[in-house]
């Protein structure tokens, strides 16, 4: 993930995913302003992190079969010339029906109870100035914290702005319910060579 001119990649400790069976390893990237959470939300920002994830999380859910669960789907009806959902479309409708919904926004987390599995970080950050002291170039603590509210289901209509929902978020995937499922964070910094 690009965050002014800094790449972040995150995916599971190669340790503990050896030690899940079936552990789900994967990279969202991002490119654009990481703002320092501090004393302000950057309720936009957070929004618009949390948007580019979700086409990443779609796409995982759609085409990851580790991520594939039997629905039990009764009384779903269609409109007569509508074409049929598939079953991981209505597996994704299903599971959003079980979180609360905030203003037109149905969300799914992929990781939503501590029995769902381990949730481990690894954050990258290169950045692209050549500053040696990587610490006082930002408020690195407060830029992961924008970064963990981006990755977690929003609980109030203050954390998603005025923006409606488009076509393509309903539902509107997360990777996590809420942040502390995340049971490690690692963050590495560095130059960024481009």
């Amino acid at each position: 993930m690009i965050v002014d001119s800094q790449n972040w990649l995150f995916y599971p400790d190669d340790e503990i995913a050896h030690k899940l069976d079936g552990a789900v390893r994967f990279h969202l990237t991002y490119e654009g302003r990481l703002l320092a959470s501090g004393n302000r939300s950057h309720v936009e920002n957070k929004h618009h992190i949390r948007r580019i994830f979700h086409r990443q999380l779609k796409q995982l859910w759609e085409f990851d079969p580790r991520l594939d669960y039997e629905p039990v789907i009764q009384g779903y009806s269609l409109e007569p010339a509508s074409p049929p959902p598939t079953r991981r479309v209505q597996e994704a409708e299903r599971r959003a029906a079980f979180y609360p919904s905030i203003e037109d926004y149905k969300f799914v987390p992929l990781l939503a109870e501590e029995d769902d599995g381990a949730c481990v970080l690894q954050v990258l950050i290169l950045r692209a100035d050549r500053s040696k002291n990587l610490i006082s170039a930002g408020d690195i603590d407060g830029r992961v914290k924008t970064l963990l509210d981006a990755l977690r289901m929003p609980q109030n209509k203050g954390e998603i702005g005025i923006l409606p929902p488009s076509g393509d978020e309903k539902p509107f995937f997360v990777l996590l319910r809420d942040d502390k499922l995340i049971e490690g964070l690692s963050v590495e910094m560095g130059n960024l060579l481009q």
